[in-house]
């Protein structure tokens, strides 16, 4: 779930920058320029001086944001991770179509990487990734590159399609 909610925001950096990253964090977070406003547990401001601040998405921070301040330190804003599904939740039947771990690849390479990063991405090992990236491959569905000393798989324009389904709309990550 975690690791959803980072994509989700990796994905809107990309996007739209960091404006548009703020503005999508969490219902209990929003941007209004030039200010970051969080529903936090005590009323104040925490003024950055040029360090930054981490964010940190938590599974089991719930409700509100939490600030963890340290003045040597960059501050740090733990939010609520989103609650929603997971990538073979929501895909209307491919899972039954590929099996759970190959869908959850397909929708894991909508932005491509190496297969340790996938193995990550969708909680398995790098050998189970790497087994079920070569049935996608010899399927059709994803392509592979060499890059230094490591293998990064990408889908095909057919793995793309099968991944958003042929009328549109998403069948991965609730999109």
């Amino acid at each position: 779930m975690v690791h959803t909610d980072r994509a989700h925001h990796g994905r809107n950096v990309l996007e739209g920058g960091s404006r548009r990253l703020l503005s999508t964090l969490s219902p209990s977070i929003r941007w209004e320029p030039p200010t970051l406003v969080a529903d936090h547990p005590r009323d104040g401001d925490l003024h950055l001086g040029g360090r930054g601040i981490s964010l940190v998405p938590s599974f089991f921070c719930t409700g509100r944001p939490i600030t963890l301040i340290n003045p040597g330190l960059r501050p740090v804003l733990v939010y609520p991770a989103s609650r929603r599904s997971g990538p073979a939740d929501t895909l209307d039947g491919l899972p039954e179509l590929l099996g759970r771990t190959r869908a959850m690849v397909l929708c894991a390479l909508a932005s491509p990487c190496a297969t340790g990063e996938l193995a990550r991405r969708i909680g398995v090992s790098i050998g189970t990734a790497s087994k079920h990236a070569s049935v996608l491959r010899t399927a059709k569905l994803i392509t592979s590159t060499r890059r230094g000393g490591e293998v990064v798989p990408a889908l095909t324009p057919l793995g793309r399609e099968l991944a958003q389904g042929r009328r549109g709309g998403s069948w991965c990550c609730g999109e």
